[in-house]
Formats: structure tokens, sequence, C-alpha cells
């Protein structure tokens, strides 16, 4: 398997697994939402019917043109407006360089930079006016195969489901004997047959202390 440069075999040490893994897709319960505002670090924006809550995930999906961006984040403030509306406000996720680039160059157009925001903030917010995507986790996990895995992302093959670059997945494994359990990325997607994929996944978020198992169990 060729080296994915996310979480490469320099950078995170991978330990060779053929576990039986869980894993769950968080792309269900798509809404529109009303962007306000957004940054480097997080978005602000209003959603109706969404009833969301303070410490959720939700993947937050953008067009800026052509282009199109799906980040993750957490919620930090969900405040109802009246009955069916709230403003929503999420910060993000450890994201791809790749992920971030696209983002700045996104907004760089639409900053306005003064050293009055500049000096309260240490991301520049953009104000926006535009729709975007949001979508929340799926409770139901599918079992998979791991391949290897590294405190940086997990390699897997998997049966039976319709992954796509980009998405986002909740996985969850043991590691010497202990459970960890991640939020991350698709940063490949391979079929390898008319059900099967072959996937890599880049962590987005998790338990540190877990996830530092794996760097212990690659190094012993």
């Amino acid at each position: 398997m060729k080296s994915d440069p996310t979480f490469d075999r320099r950078r995170f040490p991978r330990v060779r697994s053929e576990a039986l893994i869980s894993i769950a897709p968080l792309d269900i319960d798509a809404a529109l939402a009303h962007a306000i505002d957004l940054s480097i670090d997080g978005v602000r924006f209003r959603c109706v019917g969404m009833d969301a809550r303070e410490g959720e995930l939700l993947k937050v999906t953008f067009t800026f043109g052509e282009r199109t961006l799906a980040v993750v984040g957490r919620i930090l403030r969900a405040e109802w407006i009246d009955g069916v509306a709230q403003e929503v406000a999420i910060r993000f996720l450890k994201m791809s360089e790749e992920t971030r680039r696209v983002l700045i160059e996104s907004l760089e157009p639409l900053a306005e930079i003064t050293s009055s925001n500049a000096s309260r903030r240490a991301f520049t917010r953009v104000h926006v006016d535009s729709i975007v995507s949001v979508s929340r986790a799926n409770l139901t996990d599918v079992v998979a195969q791991a391949q290897d895995v590294s405190d940086g992302g997990i390699h897997f093959v998997v049966e039976g489901l319709d992954l796509k670059l980009g998405d986002v997945l909740r996985v969850t494994f043991e590691c010497d004997g202990a459970p960890v359990s991640a939020i991350g990325q698709l940063v490949r997607v391979t079929d390898i047959g008319d059900s099967k994929q072959e996937a890599a996944l880049a962590f987005l978020d998790g338990d540190s202390d877990a996830l530092g198992r794996i760097r212990g169990a690659a190094d012993d």
C-alpha cells in the first residue's frame, strides 16, 4: 500500500492489524443553513429544525465558486432564536494541510483585515451571506477489516457502503486491549470489487491518550 502524505510512515509509525473495527458515517440528517460568518477556525450559522446541541459534531460543506469544501467541527454554542430557528457556532477540528490551504485561499478575497479586529482575534472572521450544508452523526455502526493503524489514521477494507473522498467517519477499535474511538476524514477510497472498498482515514479528533497507545505499540 502506498504511503499517504496525511499520515505517512515517517510521521506516524504504523501498526499492522487485521482486527475487525467499527465505523459509522457522519453524513445523515443533512440540512441547509444560512452562514453568518466564517474563519479558519470556525463558522457561525442559522438553521431551522435541527435541534443542534452543544458538544455535538457536525460536518459543514461550503461552496466557494467551483470549489466544494467539507470541514468537521464541534458545536460550542447553540442558541434558540425563536421556536424553530437556532444560531449555532462551531469550532473546526484538525484539518488536512490541503483543506486548510483551500479554506485560506477562499477566505482571503473576502477578508477586510483591520488592526482592531486583528488584535481581538487570532483568526480574522469574515462575514458571509451564503447557504451551507450541515450534517450530523449516524448512530449505526458497520464492521470493517483494519489493515494498519497509526496515531495519524487507519487503513481498512469495508463492504456494503458507498464511501466517498472527504466523507467523515467515527471509527472504534482496540489497541493493546483498550478501546480507541476517533473521528476521521477519508483521504483515499479505492473500489476493489463490486461492493468492497479500501479506504484511508486521517484522524481529526480523538482521545490523545488512546491514540498515544498506538504510537507506543508501533515503537515496540
